[in-house]
């Protein structure tokens, strides 16, 4: 009678409910970290577009402190937006020049945003004449690839 009581209990497992528990709890989980991920994975390549920009920032800015005006910078930022447009994940980076307001806009391809569309990175500055700096403002679109 004992060893049959013995092998009762050592035969005992988990119950149905408890395994259906589990396996709901597994299912939440991930239903909550995978479009996360996907957002973060977008974010990360976006990144590189943002980075691909740093080259013409940096020219227009050494330009606008010899020359107070962003205006002739244009031999700079050339420089910089050839470089940056070597990137594969880049379609174009335009370049605007104004006196006070220099504006960089990258275009990433549609493989970077992964949304069926292409995502911008505007880098709207503003220039201090008497300190010969740049102030920027970045933004995009869509905001979720910088926020």
């Amino acid at each position: 009678m004992k060893k049959d009581q013995y092998m009762k209990k050592a035969q005992q497992g988990f119950t149905l409910i408890e395994l259906l528990i589990v396996i709901a709890i597994i299912g939440i989980l991930a239903a909550i970290a995978v479009p996360s991920y996907n957002t973060y994975s977008k974010k990360a390549k976006f990144t590189e577009v943002i980075l691909a920009t740093a080259s013409t920032k940096s020219a227009l800015e050494v330009c606008a402190q010899f020359s107070s005006t962003a205006v002739g910078c244009t031999a700079a930022t050339a420089a910089g937006t050839a470089a940056a447009a070597a990137n594969a994940k880049i379609t174009t980076i335009a370049v605007t020049l104004t006196a006070l307001a220099p504006v960089i806009v990258a275009t990433a391809t549609t493989a970077v945003t992964g949304m069926g569309f292409a995502g911008t990175y505007t880098l709207t500055g503003v220039l201090n004449a008497t300190y010969g700096s740049i102030t920027w403002t970045p933004t995009c679109a869509p905001v979720t690839l910088c926020n």
